[in-house]
């Protein structure tokens, strides 16, 4: 396997796995991503040469999927089940071995990350700059877009999860989100004070099937708003005229409507309608007698883990203030 080299000196470099034909919202993950100039970006899939343009800090690596598990299972021992290709979201916490088999010269990464290609970016180097330059071991929880510290003790965390234990996540073609609150993310909120959580700085497609985008978290359901993307930045707008800049926006493969094209210094982001080419994941899944109870668990998950954050915050802070600031 060949090493990708970026005529850069960037710090940070996130990678994003795809196999199979590309969807069409590549070229505006492409596009707003390169815009990102302080990060390279990795897009490992079995495409041939989807960017023949790009500029120095994106580029694509053409290889098959069992090659990708083959160097997963030579570096952990662990036989992989050849399971479907969303499986391959557990194996985000393991991405720091890409780093080092593919890229060339992978010590000069400060940071490495993954990201999902259903995605729209804005200025990411605004929101996560100051978690960098204090050292933060992890920056954003949610497996859209996530940075680590390229470290030994941090690319190794992943072995610190229990229930589930990393062997297990490997070895079972079942998908555990590993990548987030059901593995890594555990191992980081008990072990990490320096982990910045996504909170409200990036958008997704409400689980509400009447509204549009919502902030992440707290999901609190609103019709009406729209995403614009303006000459490298990125606003959550509402009807009422108020706006919010985010990092990103995360579109769950839903069908997204384009107000201009990817090389456009600026667009609008809205939710397709649900018989304009398919169903959309999200009204598939709350569809018929269980559309409530889904609506409802989503929510009331996502509320929990964000009072879980917030309680927490508050207990370091007391914390560092009775026993000092070395906690």
């Amino acid at each position: 396997m060949h090493k990708v080299r970026f005529q850069t000196n960037n710090r940070t470099i996130v990678i994003a796995i795809y196999f199979g034909r590309l969807p069409e919202y590549v070229t505006h993950w492409a596009a707003t991503a390169a815009a990102n100039d302080k990060f390279d970006w990795l897009l490992i899939s079995d495409a041939d040469n989807p960017f023949p343009d790009a500029p120095k800090n994106l580029t694509n690596m053409r290889c098959s999927r069992s090659e990708i598990e083959q160097l997963i299972s030579d570096q952990t021992s662990v036989e992989l089940p050849g399971a479907p290709p969303y499986k391959m979201c557990d194996y985000r916490p393991l991405f720091s071995m890409l780093v080092r088999e593919i890229v060339a010269d992978p010590d000069s990464y400060v940071y490495w990350g993954h990201a999902d290609l259903d995605v729209v970016f804005g200025d990411i180097q605004k929101f996560v700059k100051k978690f960098q330059d204090q050292a933060y071991d992890r920056i954003f929880d949610l497996g859209h877009f996530s940075l680590y510290r390229n470290s030994p003790s941090i690319n190794d965390a992943y072995k610190l999860a229990s229930n589930p234990d990393w062997l297990t996540v490997l070895s079972n073609e079942k998908n555990f989100g590993f990548d987030e609150h059901n593995g890594i993310n555990k191992v980081f909120n008990r072990l990490s004070t320096k982990f910045a959580r996504t909170n409200t700085f990036a958008a997704d497609i409400s689980p509400y099937p009447n509204d549009d985008f919502v902030l992440l978290p707290p999901y609190l359901p609103r019709s009406g708003t729209r995403v614009r993307y303006d000459r490298g930045k990125l606003f959550l707008e509402w009807p009422n005229s108020r706006r919010r800049e985010i990092a990103y926006c995360h579109f769950q493969k839903q069908i997204i409507r384009f107000s201009g094209q990817y090389n456009s210094s600026s667009f609008y982001l809205t939710k397709g309608p649900e018989n304009d080419g398919g169903t959309p994941r999200s009204a598939e899944r709350s569809s018929g007698k269980n559309k409530g109870l889904f609506i409802n668990r989503y929510i009331f998950r996502s509320w929990i883990n964000y009072i879980k954050q917030l309680v927490r915050a508050h207990s370091l802070r007391v914390a560092r203030r009775v026993f000092g600031s070395e906690l």
